[in-house]
């Protein structure tokens, strides 16, 4: 709910994060507790699905204006275009180390192992980065969201 205002869009990607991991759970190895695995998982859902709908945004902003003005959910796909402007503004803002790890996380999908390697740090100082970024991140959007930050 703090990166999606929607209560039922939230709703539905949480049940699509179980439902995926029903469907592959004999493939999944948990390196993590259950609950954080759970909460990676759904953020990583959220934020995909606004990468997605920003995707279809970009899309129908190519199209003539008077087809997209007849768009039903044009005031939507605009303040899903302004959220992503913000989003970008909040991961520029991050410092540079933190940025990194929020990046290679967030939209390469690399695991806290595999960025520890690439960047040569801890897996540890990975967790802390990720952490410290989706605090300010949080902190930075909440009231964009209308959240309590």
């Amino acid at each position: 709910m703090r990166i999606l205002p929607d209560s039922g869009i939230a709703e539905d990607l949480v049940q699509e994060v179980f439902l995926e991991l029903w469907r592959k759970r004999q493939e999944i190895s948990i390196q993590v507790s259950f609950k954080a695995y759970l909460r990676r998982a759904a953020v990583n859902k959220a934020l995909n699905y606004l990468r997605d709908r920003r995707l279809r945004v970009e899309d129908e902003e190519s199209m003539p204006f008077h087809l997209a003005a007849e768009t039903p959910l044009a005031d939507e796909q605009l303040e899903a275009g302004e959220l992503k402007a913000e989003i970008d503004r909040a991961i520029a803002a991050l410092p540079e180390r933190c940025r990194q790890v929020f990046v290679l996380s967030r939209f390469e999908e690399r695991s806290a192992k595999e960025i520890a390697e690439l960047l040569d740090i801890s897996i540890k100082t990975v967790e802390n980065q990720m952490t410290k970024a989706l605090r300010t991140l949080r902190e930075w959007l909440g009231p964009l969201l209308g959240g309590e930050e």
